[in-house]
């Protein structure tokens, strides 16, 4: 009918305190497969649920001093993924229904046990949902360990993060003042920024954010932070800083993005960048724009905002992108503003 596994019978424990009954129903199970251990009275019953697992129980309603009834609420106490069924001689529906109510998988007579067929195919049945209790509660595990491991693993990236993310600029250059808040609403977030003194009269800054979140998106701020460092730098050392080139600084840092082939969910992962060149006495700036929004701001004295709205693809999807960079003259009492989408989204 339904037997169990060959290579891993089902352990079943069988409780009554009729031998005759008793020997019948291993002689059945026996013969179909199971494994079966026998025993004539509740408390050894439950002392064998205590000393071991038990893949199902079939339990007698009738017996002296701990009886069915008393059985499946222990086993439902000690084992609870066991599951029980009650056999009986009699056949009163209070009975069944009370076995139900507590949580029996199954209430069936005596006679018709013997018989054989229903009885297996309830076994069967119960040892199904014990198999799929089992599956579920392994499943659980696995993505609780999964989760444990990203926890840890963003835990990590935030660290790396965090580490990276400059967050004092006092003294950067002289006559200029930088201030800055970093809070991502997540472990990690794909947003990022710095300040580059290029001399002590030139600066460069920008803000980027990766097209993603979590950890992939914080390693790929860690590479494209360290990717424009060395890229200014080598501006700087070539004597370019002068008249920088940002549009030519995109090119190239697009190139090296390019290169790493950087995918998340199978997409090319990209990323917006606003750049911005401060020349000399502060009263230039230089700015270009990579996919980056919302556009930077100019802030002045009275209030005023001035948007450094400019077009340009994003950094990492096509190989020959066009950037716009702008000129803009600067007094002593403007402020440059950047921030990132996380500050207008809604949460």
């Amino acid at each position: 009918m339904y037997p169990p596994s060959t290579t891993d019978p089902a352990h079943v424990l069988i409780v009554d305190d009729e031998p005759m009954m008793l020997s019948l129903l291993a002689l059945l199970l026996e013969g179909e497969g199971y494994r079966v251990t026998t025993c004539r009275d509740g408390a050894r019953a439950l002392e064998l649920g205590r000393a071991q697992d038990w893949d199902l129980v079939v339990t007698d309603l009738r017996m002296p001093e701990v009886d069915g009834f008393d059985v499946l609420k222990g086993f439902q106490d000690i084992r609870p993924d066991t599951p029980v069924i009650i056999l009986t001689g009699d056949e009163k529906l209070d009975h069944a229904i009370r076995s139900i109510q507590m949580g029996a998988y199954d209430f069936i007579t005596k006679r018709m046990a013997t018989q054989g067929s229903f009885f297996l195919m309830s076994l069967e049945r119960a040892l199904e949902k014990r198999r799929l209790l089992q599956d579920r509660r392994k499943h659980l595990v696995r993505i609780e360990n999964q989760n444990r491991a990203l926890r840890e693993g963003l835990r990590a990236a935030r660290h790396i993060q965090k580490t990276m993310m400059r967050r004092d600029f006092s003294g950067i250059a002289h006559g200029l003042t930088v201030h800055c808040r970093y809070l991502p609403a997540e472990q990690v977030g794909g947003d990022f920024f710095d300040v580059l003194p290029l001399d002590s009269h030139r600066v460069l800054f920008y803000m980027a954010g990766v097209g993603g979140y979590g950890v992939s998106a914080a390693m790929v701020t860690v590479f494209a932070k360290q990717t424009i460092a060395k890229l200014v730098s080598g501006y700087a050392t070539e004597g370019r800083s002068g008249s920088f080139g940002l549009s030519d600084l995109l090119w190239s840092f697009n190139r090296e993005i390019n290169a790493q082939g950087f995918e998340l969910d199978g997409l090319p992962l990209h990323l917006g960048i606003f750049l911005g060149f401060l020349d000399s006495d502060w009263s230039r700036l230089i700015c270009a724009n990579a996919g980056f929004t919302p556009a930077g701001r100019i802030v002045g004295a009275d209030g005023s905002i001035q948007s450094l709205a400019l077009s340009g693809h994003p950094i990492g999807l096509i190989n020959q992108p066009v950037f716009d960079e702008m000129e803009v003259s600067l007094d002593p009492e403007q402020r440059i503003v950047l921030f990132s989408d996380g500050l207008i989204e809604p949460a």
